[in-house]
């Protein structure tokens, strides 16, 4: 999944949420001429046509209730209105999204005493823009870069035709993908699977070439209905970390990140735009980019634990209703855990 581009924050934030919330253009324009605004008319003329893509649309409708003043408290008591089951991520989007409007209303000019007097430090008036504080310790980045040794790029060979996908180390000799990667749907099994350690590119340097190791086709073990499995390389690869799956599962409002080979390009981090919207003891879904490749990746926690396995992209259900939204989407990890104990896969 792609992100969108020429988006301020703010109107991002709302394309993300009418994203997931909205079916079609249909549903989301009655959604906003629904509201009261003095100025509707002409918000509603600046909206492209109902046959435009659902991304044009969307960005448009944003882009129109920004303008127009009407991306206020009353929008998101609409949509709490309309998508009850959804509050808690109305909610979680309407504080990041409000937070900094109320502090902007606190000191407005419009009055005299929200004048600061010229000896405040003006240091000691900066704030948390959202509802809750983003710093990470700085080391955050060093333990981000060390995981990252041990997510792979995979081939796979089926016939003559070669894919490619993600997968990561969880013992020293074994890699964990999505199922889909190494059988198809009518049961076949790859014909041939290589795992590519080290391709990464360093800041401005040149394509790596990483090292191929030839995987173990004897050695696949998975489970279609909640797509995961393993496969185990040659010989372990004792230098390189393991990655830790977390013992606390993702909840929604969580922020996760997602180390992948997109499109079977050289290793990349997607940690921008990276709300979790749906989690429970199964799946999990997620605004975090991803491409096709990305399939088999680590979903990560803030402290680089893996709280998903990322399999799949596009319009899908939230899980146990008929309601399609647009989302990425994970197998929960305390899932893929049991599983893999119940079929004795777990390392020693």
């Amino acid at each position: 999944m792609t992100g969108v581009p020429l988006m301020t924050r703010h109107a991002k934030h709302l394309f993300n949420l009418f994203i997931t919330l909205f079916r079609s253009n249909d549903d989301l324009y009655e959604a906003i001429t629904s509201l009261d605004g003095g100025n509707m008319e002409l918000l509603a003329a600046g909206l492209p046509g109902p046959n435009s893509t659902r991304i044009a649309f969307t960005l448009a409708a944003a882009q129109q209730l920004k303008a127009y003043g009407l991306d206020n408290a009353a929008l998101f008591d609409e949509l709490t209105r309309r998508f009850p089951a959804r509050a808690a991520l109305i909610a979680a989007v309407r504080r990041e999204y409000l937070g900094g409007l109320a502090e902007e209303t606190e000191l407005s000019p419009s009055s005299p005493e929200a004048v600061p007097p010229t000896d405040v430090d003006i240091a000691a008036q900066e704030k948390i823009m959202g509802d809750r504080p983003t710093f990470l310790d700085v080391d955050y980045l060093a333990q981000g870069a060390r995981t990252a040794s041990a997510v792979v790029k995979l081939r796979m060979r089926f016939a003559a035709a070669w894919y490619s996908g993600t997968a990561f180390l969880v013992a020293p000799g074994r890699l964990l993908t999505a199922h889909h990667n190494l059988v198809l749907h009518n049961g076949q099994i790859a014909d041939e699977v290589t795992a590519q350690f080290d391709y990464e590119r360093a800041w401005d340097g040149p394509e790596p070439e990483g090292q191929v190791v030839p995987c173990r086709i004897d050695t696949i073990r998975g489970e279609a209905a909640d797509d995961w499995a393993v496969i185990d390389l040659p010989a372990p690869q004792n230098d390189r970390p393991l990655v830790l799956f977390s013992e606390t599962p993702a909840k929604a409002g969580d922020r996760v990140a997602i180390i992948q080979h997109p499109n079977g390009l050289v290793k990349q981090v997607a940690l921008h735009n990276n709300l979790v919207t749906f989690a429970d003891a199964t799946r999990l879904q997620y605004l975090t980019d991803t491409l096709p490749g990305s399939s088999g990746a680590p979903v990560f926690d803030s402290r680089w634990r893996v709280v998903g396995l990322h399999h799949a992209g596009g319009d899908l259900n939230i899980p146990g209703t008929k309601q399609l939204v647009y989302r990425n989407q994970g197998i929960s990890i305390g899932l893929v855990r049991d599983r893999l104990a119940s079929h004795r896969l777990t390392p020693d």
